[in-house]
């Protein structure tokens, strides 16, 4: 069984700001977000996904018509280990976790995406951000555990630099291929 191993420094303080912040209403970035993620859900025909990092269940009260599955391992009621699923949504996570983990994050990532999924990670030195990173780090990162069908850098009309690293992904094909037989004689 695997397990995201995060420490209760990071856990808790991704809940202090998401709880600071779950009466603000979405800003514009917000707003876009959903919209892509509502129209790659029907362009992929799904009808359940596995919210990574789950939080306060934006995704869920914005997306009532899916079945969600939640896993957040901040909030001890979605901390379970999640199955499997076919489609994953991980949006604003990674730059939360402590850079000792990152990596073990993404290996837990991985094992919980069947198909295809859509990963979204804020980039730069930003307040509360525990990973201050740019797009080529995660890009390459990211590429070590998932093949990367579509890449985008999104930006606020206040900023000058990328505020977020858009991917869709799916698992790394590891297929075997069968050796001839052979014959020690």
């Amino acid at each position: 069984m695997s397990r995201v191993y995060r420490t209760p420094i990071t856990a808790l303080r991704k809940r202090e700001l998401q709880e600071h912040n779950k009466d603000t209403p979405h800003t514009p970035m917000d707003e876009w977000l959903f919209k892509y993620v509502n129209s790659f859900l029907e362009v992929n025909e799904c009808t359940e996904f596995l919210d990574y990092g789950c939080g306060t269940s934006y995704l869920k009260k914005y997306l009532p018509q899916y079945k969600v599955h939640e896993y957040d391992p901040g909030y001890e009621e979605k901390s379970a280990d999640p199955s499997p699923c076919s489609t994953v949504l991980c949006l604003n996570v990674l730059q939360y976790c402590e850079e000792k983990i990152y990596k073990q994050t993404l290996w837990h990532l991985q094992n919980v995406v069947k198909e295809r999924g859509v990963i979204c990670v804020g980039l730069g030195n930003k307040d509360g951000y525990l990973m201050k990173e740019n797009s080529t780090f995660w890009t390459q990162w990211l590429s070590q555990f998932f093949t990367i069908h579509g890449k985008q850098l999104v930006t606020n009309a206040l900023s000058a630099e990328p505020d977020y690293l858009l991917l869709e992904v799916s698992p790394i094909d590891f297929t075997v291929i069968p050796l001839a037989p052979f014959s020690l004689r």
